[in-house]
């Protein structure tokens, strides 16, 4: 079954919507009997192609799960039960319809203006149903932009594309309106342009729904009957459709210019507040750059954590956190070797959401911050997430520290003083994970308490058995146990602080 947040469910709805666009764009144009292949080369073989990709998003419906109630529901029965109470009978009355047209089962050689080929012409009109999922589809693909900027940008764009959508279907209209051959004079003929070409016939009906806004102006008037009843409708459409697109761009362009502007003052009034208390013009460009970088950070990306996750039970939050942090985490060669163990599989998956609720922070860091220093006591491992960061022992750069790795584990085995500097060299992003919550986690899960003990030995022998000391340094597994044991050599310089963690530091 595939979820409808999928990867592949939200490319094949973005197709959708493509399809459903050109669908709008050509369906008034069909239904005046324009020949879509004289206009478009590529016409045929786009129309097999849509058809092929309905015929299969059918197939695709039945494997696909729904939300019910805020429940994803993938059972097979029940999603192929919803799909045939919704949206299959329309689906397939579309598709045999568009089979048939593809397939020229319709009689030929009916006249233009015979009952039949203006009733044959009528049941196109049946791919109307389909745009029933244009708002849907709209929705969903909104949903999938993280940044408020972005889901802005998107909702204007596509208030642009209805108006603009909208004015067509009123061009073709009134184009056909124009075209009717009921030996009457239409505007077409009165303005002489009945023989002028197809594109320019259907630009100056633009022209005229456009003018029906208010946007730009044509001389063009209605002449017949038919095409005075039409003006007014119009004229109420307009009217709603004109208060509609501009209420709806005037709060999206307010909140885009409410961002920027909200952005100018703020930084406005860092630049007062850096120039009155007179700071150095290199320390208020790193203060500047480093404010810049998190407040795009901020807009570009969700909340850590929105208001509404407030209304998580505890169980759902936990479950949360651990899937945004359980990459990382797994990176502690003691959780990792907890889950790979399937006598402990479960009681891992307990302690690493106590831990993912309890022990980790996401943070920021500038060019030039020192993430942790030399002699600082370490109250903290880290991991770096994105960014450069450079590990130095006094004067020289050790190595370049890169993406998810995991730095001063040894804090949470045994009291530890940093033994080098870590140093953000562009703008980063690390997560903290705090090693008196680690303990505490571990200590409220009894079942965890005896294998944590084993590995905490362990490392802890490992640690003694090294010449040099580094932050950086990784266990060799616990695999190696006789390895590490022999080339300790008597060494005790440190002493294994579990399960009493915060035991005396032994001196060398």
């Amino acid at each position: 079954m595939l979820s409808p947040w999928g990867p592949l469910r939200t490319i094949w709805d973005f197709v959708s919507l493509m399809i459903l666009l050109k669908d709008v764009v050509s369906l008034p144009l069909l239904l005046l009997g324009v020949d879509m292949d004289s206009l478009f080369s590529t016409w045929q073989a786009m129309s097999s192609l849509s058809l092929v990709f309905w015929c299969l998003d059918i197939v695709l419906s039945f494997f696909t799960g729904y939300y019910s109630k805020g429940t994803l529901v993938l059972d097979q029965r029940r999603v192929v039960m919803s799909y045939l109470r919704t949206w299959f009978l329309i689906d397939l009355l579309v598709i045999l319809n568009d089979i048939m047209m593809e397939a020229d089962v319709y009689p030929d050689g009916l006249e233009q203006e015979t009952v039949a080929a203006r009733f044959l012409r009528f049941l196109r009109l049946i791919r109307i149903l389909r745009l029933g999922k244009l708002s849907q589809i709209s929705h969903f693909l909104l949903d999938q932009f993280d940044s408020q900027v972005g889901s802005l940008y998107f909702s204007l764009g596509m208030v642009m594309i209805c108006m603009m959508l909208v004015e067509h279907v009123i061009a073709c209209f009134w184009f056909g309106l124009g075209t009717a051959d009921g030996g009457h004079e239409t505007w077409l003929s009165r303005n002489n342009l009945d023989k002028l070409t197809f594109m320019t016939k259907y630009t100056y009906s633009l022209r005229w729904a456009l003018a029906q806004l208010g946007i730009g102006s044509t001389e063009i008037e209605a002449v017949t009957e038919a095409e005075g009843y039409y003006s007014v409708f119009v004229a109420f459409v307009s009217i709603i459709t004109f208060s509609t697109v501009i209420s709806s761009m005037t709060s999206l362009v307010e909140a885009l210019h409410k961002s920027k502007q909200e952005e100018t003052r703020e930084f406005g009034l860092l630049k007062r507040f850096l120039r009155q208390n007179r700071i150095p013009m290199e320390l208020s460009e790193r203060v500047t750059r480093s404010l810049r970088y998190a407040y795009h950070e901020k807009t570009a990306r969700a909340q850590e954590h929105p208001a509404i996750l407030a209304l998580l039970p505890k169980p759902m939050l936990a479950d949360l956190d651990f899937a945004r942090y359980k990459k990382f985490l797994l990176t502690i060669p003691l959780f990792q070797q907890l889950t790979d163990n399937p006598m402990m599989n479960l009681l891992a998956g307990q302690l690493l959401r106590k831990v993912a609720c309890a022990a980790v922070s996401i943070t920021s860091a500038a060019e030039g911050d020192a993430i942790l220093c030399c002699g600082a006591v370490g109250e903290s491992c880290f991991i770096p997430l994105e960014g450069s960061m450079q590990y130095w022992q006094g004067d020289v750069c050790e190595s370049e520290v890169a993406a998810d790795t995991l730095v001063a584990e040894m804090c949470l085995w045994t009291d530890w003083n940093y033994v080098g500097d870590l140093i953000s060299s562009s703008f980063s992003k690390v997560a903290a994970i705090m090693v008196a919550d680690v303990c505490l986690c571990i200590a409220n899960v009894p079942d965890a308490q005896h294998e944590t003990g084993i590995y905490a030995r362990r490392y802890v022998q490992a640690l003694n058995a090294q010449e040099g000391l580094s932050d950086l340094w990784q266990f060799v597994g616990m695999h190696e146990k006789d390895e590490v044991e022999k080339n300790i050599s008597g060494s005790n310089r440190w002493r294994c602080a579990w399960p009493w963690r915060w035991s005396a530091r032994v001196s060398p």
